[in-house]
């Protein structure tokens, strides 16, 4: 014959029964749950990067938000020179995300929203405000940032985008100019990081310039 399991003491028989504690049980239960619940915030809801002095080099201000956005699945690229930094990051379904810390400034925040248009729009956000989007794409209090683009080119959002645009041209023209090739490429505008713009020259055009000037 097996020997009886040994019953526990009092207070804590009374935690079996949950919906019948008096006050001290209810102490000692509510005890034991706070005990074994994690510290660590939920996974939809990380926390907010630390704060970053304002003197500090451009990169290390975006370092929090680089972990931040790899917490949160995305993956991030960091370009930077001694007085400047940009940080991006994308989602597969076009979702978009851009920081950028100039010494002496404040970083900037900017969000694109997945969305069907042709063209969307970058939108501004308060940098606290970005684990909002990263987590539930939700943009809090945006507004339309000032462009500083002045190329008088068409405009796309992102890389990707206008790399796809290449190939909706190349397609359309090789089609109308009977094969005729030319070399395509995608750059970001130099005056300003929400902008993209495509360069278009014939693939031979280097080479008939080059002999233009040889014979003159």
């Amino acid at each position: 014959m097996t020997a009886p399991i040994p019953r526990p003491p009092g207070a804590w028989r009374a935690l079996a029964r949950d919906g019948h504690l008096n006050p001290e049980e209810r102490a000692i239960r509510d005890a034991v749950v706070a005990a074994h619940t994690p510290a660590d915030p939920p996974a939809d809801t990380p926390a907010q990067p630390a704060a970053v002095p304002d003197g500090a080099a451009p990169r290390k201000r975006l370092a929090p938000f680089q972990l931040l956005m790899d917490r949160t699945g995305w993956t991030s690229s960091l370009t930077r020179t001694a007085d400047r930094a940009r940080l991006e990051a994308g989602q597969p379904d076009g979702a978009a995300v851009i920081l950028t810390a100039v010494r002496g400034q404040d970083v900037n925040a900017y969000v694109l929203p997945a969305t069907q248009k042709a063209v969307p729009r970058w939108r501004a956000i308060h940098p606290a405000d970005l684990a909002a989007f990263l987590t539930r794409r939700q943009v809090i209090d945006p507004h339309l940032p000032p462009s500083l683009c002045a190329c008088g080119k068409r405009r796309y959002p992102t890389a990707a985008r206008a790399k796809a645009a290449i190939v909706d041209v190349t397609i359309h023209r090789v089609v109308r100019q009977h094969g005729l090739q030319y070399e395509r490429r995608a750059y970001r505008c130099p005056a300003d990081d929400l902008v993209w713009h495509l360069t278009s020259l014939p693939a031979w055009y280097d080479d008939k310039k080059l002999m233009h000037r040889k014979t003159r």
